[in-house]
């Protein structure tokens, strides 16, 4: 405070102690004093009931919230069930139901085993999956396959090799020293014969962009087979999303391009399937592979071997292991 407020104040007590006396501003100042504290304590009994009826309540709703949330987590966890058909087909939804438990151990419970033991989110999320195979499969069974079959993908198959050939020949017409690779080639003349509309180079030769690709497409699919009120709540349809994307398509097509997977289908489709001369005559003819077909030859001599001591070692059918040793030796 400035010094002319003690000025001032010290003027006044004297001034009043000149004129009214001691007693009388002692008598002022007492009944000033109690008069304030009168003031506040009856502002504190008015105030004091409706106080403690608002601490009892807060106090009552606290404890109410309290017990509710004690009382439920008491409560026994209510069996999480979920209907195991998806196609109508008893051997084909039991390897479905493998495969998203799988998806669902390896791609869910990794990360969601760190934030809660609750199993209703791993439940929801394969409930969201197995409506979309309801969906699908529904779908499915309503497309009408016989023109796909005979047509769509029969001219797709020879469109495909037919461009493949013809990146082929236009490889082996380029100089030694070009730089151009047999899927430039190939995707230079699928630009061509759609008019210069479409190419699919960065989708396949990206993985970003394929994925990116994969991610919009299984979207549309959602929305079209998923429920609404799950293709509307975005984290169950993202965490859809990404398990459809990569643990099913991605590795599917990393799969079926791999050349070892593809030869190995082959062979196998083949395995009940008799191979006449005629077919592994053409076969060699169109062959251009070197080591493919020194890789026969060993083949070749390997069987023709084996023959000749069987030959001398059984003592019939002679003339049937001739015969044969005869054919082989022709290829050879």
């Amino acid at each position: 405070m400035p010094p002319a407020f003690y000025s001032w104040l010290f003027l006044v007590s004297g001034l009043c102690f000149a004129t009214f006396g001691l007693s009388f501003c002692l008598v002022a100042f007492l009944s000033s004093l109690f008069f304030f504290l009168g003031v506040v304590v009856q502002m504190y009994l008015r105030q004091k009931a409706g106080y403690e009826e608002y601490v009892k309540h807060e106090r009552f709703a606290f404890q109410s919230y309290v017990y509710e949330a004690v009382e439920k987590m008491k409560k026994d966890k209510q069996e999480l069930k979920h209907d195991k058909r998806l196609t109508g087909s008893y051997v084909i939804d039991e390897q479905l139901q493998d495969i998203i438990s799988f998806i669902i151990r390896d791609y869910v419970y990794p990360w969601y085993d760190q934030l809660s033991d609750n199993e209703e989110v791993p439940h929801e999320i394969r409930v969201a999956v197995q409506n979309v195979i309801v969906a699908f499969a529904n779908r499915m069974k309503e497309a009408d396959w016989i023109p796909f079959l005979t047509t769509q993908i029969v001219d797709d198959a020879a469109s495909h090799l037919r461009l493949y050939r013809q990146a082929r020949s236009r490889l082996k017409s380029l100089p030694a020293n070009s730089k151009m690779t047999l899927e430039d080639a190939f995707f230079d003349l699928e630009l061509a014969m759609e008019n210069n509309t479409v190419c699919r180079d960065h989708v396949c030769n990206n993985p970003s962009l394929q994925r990116c690709y994969l991610e919009q497409l299984t979207d549309i699919v959602l929305f079209y087979l998923s429920p609404e009120v799950e293709f509307h709540c975005l984290a169950l349809r993202y965490i859809t999303r990404e398990l459809i994307v990569n643990s099913v398509l991605i590795p599917l097509i990393n799969k079926l391009s791999d050349p070892d997977y593809i030869n190995q289908m082959i062979i196998w489709l083949c395995k009940d399937l008799t191979i006449t001369s005629e077919v592994f005559l053409t076969v060699l003819k169109v062959a251009d592979n070197v080591d493919e077909l020194l890789a026969t030859k060993d083949v070749l001599n390997k069987e023709i071997a084996t023959l000749v001591s069987n030959r001398f070692d059984s003592a019939h059918g002679d003339s049937i292991i001739s015969r044969f040793l005869d054919y082989l030796q022709f290829f050879d």
